[in-house]
């Protein structure tokens, strides 16, 4: 029971280190649906319209 506590907990821990390796997170900073800011305004303006 406690080692497959410790397991799963150290799989989500590495889990976040294979996602944010710094190409994607500088990606997702800057653009985190892969929309330009004039295509994110219009789907706002779609939505709210």
């Amino acid at each position: 029971m406690t080692n497959q506590t410790i397991h799963h907990r150290g799989q989500r821990e590495a889990l976040p280190h294979t996602i944010s390796t710094p190409t994607k997170t500088t990606e997702a900073r800057r653009d985190p649906i892969g929309l330009t800011p004039a295509e994110i305004r219009q789907i706002v303006l779609d939505v709210l319209g």
